[in-house]
């Protein structure tokens, strides 16, 4: 069979044809619209991800910073604490040589 004037077949109205080209374009735009939406969604939770990242991660930086700020103030109470006893000690001392002085003092 043949394409022909005389078969019908092949040939299509022209009113069928931009119907058709209609339709093709629309679906086309239709889901270029779509497509678009999904990319622009997608972009929106990447955005989100990232913020969320950005949170975490200052969270913990700013626990860090507290730990070691915590770590520092017991260092310093138990430096202050050893001096105190030291000077307590050396108070001590110098009290017990004070005392046994005195004691050979007498003595004589």
């Amino acid at each position: 069979m043949g394409k022909g004037p005389g078969t019908g077949l092949g040939f299509v109205s022209l009113e069928n044809t931009k119907a058709v080209n209609e339709a093709e374009t629309g679906m086309k735009s239709h889901q270029e619209k779509k497509k678009e939406e999904e990319e622009k969604e997608e972009d929106e939770e990447d955005e989100e991800e990232e913020k969320e990242k950005e949170e975490e991660e200052e969270d913990e930086e700013e626990e860090e910073k507290e730990e070691k700020k915590k770590k520092r103030k017991k260092e310093e109470k138990e430096k202050k604490k050893k001096k105190k006893k030291k000077k307590k000690k050396k108070k001590k001392k110098k009290k017990k040589k004070k005392k046994k002085k005195k004691k050979k003092g007498f003595r004589k």
